[in-house]
């Protein structure tokens, strides 16, 4: 066999054992986890919401844009997260996790992820407690504390979402003292 034809039956070959592999797989991907899952005709944010994010963006005073993703294994229950590309933040909203909720829970995903940007945490390895925290309470000044305990509450349990809805609890027990 002449070079270029092992060329193509090595191509041909690791090919179909990818699609081997996808379709054995197939039971363990979730299917919201999909390309197909970002749809061009369906934008990122609504027009609500597109009118939130710019007034969020005159809150920090700092370059932001959005783009939608497709979530990955790491990241499939995230609705959101900030990168930093240049000198531009840049919030992800990984599609259809962030389309999974409710208006009221979009936005103060959105304001959330503000408050890492007004507070400048970047994602490296994760955020920690501290830094969700403090952008939870800065997505408090324009959202409801129960949006937050709701939004905690949709996951399993565990230390971090504790404190979160404590904080959030604070939050709204110092506030309706206010009033």
């Amino acid at each position: 066999m002449r070079t270029k034809e092992r060329l193509s039956i090595a191509l041909v070959t690791a090919f179909c054992g990818m699609i081997v592999l996808w379709s054995i797989s197939a039971p363990l991907r979730m299917t919201d986890l999909s390309l197909s899952a970002v749809s061009p005709s369906k934008p990122v944010l609504d027009s609500q919401e597109q009118e939130f994010f710019n007034f969020m963006v005159q809150q920090v005073h700092k370059p932001v844009s959005y783009r939608g993703e497709p979530p990955n294994i790491e990241n499939h229950r995230n609705p959101a997260m900030v990168i930093k590309e240049h000198n531009t933040f840049v919030i992800l909203f990984y599609i259809p996790v962030f389309h999974s909720y409710d208006s009221q829970t979009r936005n103060f995903i959105i304001s959330h992820e503000f408050g890492h940007i007004y507070y400048n945490h970047l994602r490296h390895e994760g955020s920690t407690l501290n830094e969700q925290i403090q952008a939870d309470t800065f997505a408090l000044s324009f959202s409801s504390p129960d949006v937050l305990i709701d939004f905690c509450n949709a996951f399993l349990p565990d230390k971090e979402m504790a404190a979160r809805i404590k904080n959030a609890q604070a939050y709204k027990e110092k506030h309706l003292l206010q009033y």
